[in-house]
């Protein structure tokens, strides 16, 4: 078993008004015998800013997940404020202990109406790395 020892997490927020955001993003990973949540924002105010391209990294050796378990299905982001955020791009790329590097999830182009927030009238909390997707097919 090759087990994650580090996340990048690569995203670009949209260069659209108020795509900015300051809130806590959190990656929840799904595995076949539990969950586990990462924060890989939270610098304080405007910490995601329009436009711009933003790299984060989560050491999670110890929570021993097998890179396998890690699929798109099974990720989801949450912001954990009303103070929206649109992202345009993102990535999530993991090395194992063996030194291997594994794409996670890709969305080259992020739906332009998937809004994050938790004031449902600006958006919704959280969303699977699979939703542009999952969408696609009606799920």
């Amino acid at each position: 078993m090759a087990t994650l020892e580090k996340l990048w997490i690569i995203a670009k927020t949209a260069n659209v008004t108020w795509a900015s955001t300051s809130a806590d993003i959190q990656i929840g990973v799904t595995t076949n015998y539990r969950s586990v949540d990462f924060k890989f924002v939270g610098l304080g105010e405007g910490s995601l800013i329009e436009g711009r391209l933003y790299e984060f990294e989560c050491d999670i050796q110890e929570a021993r997940i097998d890179h396998r378990d890690v699929t798109p299905r099974r990720v989801r982001m949450t912001i954990t404020s009303d103070d929206a955020w649109l992202p345009e791009k993102f990535w999530m790329l993991g090395k194992t202990d063996d030194g291997e590097f594994h794409l996670m999830g890709a969305i080259e182009n992020w739906p332009s109406d998937a809004w994050f927030s938790t004031n449902l009238a600006d958006g919704q909390a959280s969303y699977r790395l699979d939703f542009p997707f999952s969408r696609a097919r009606g799920e």
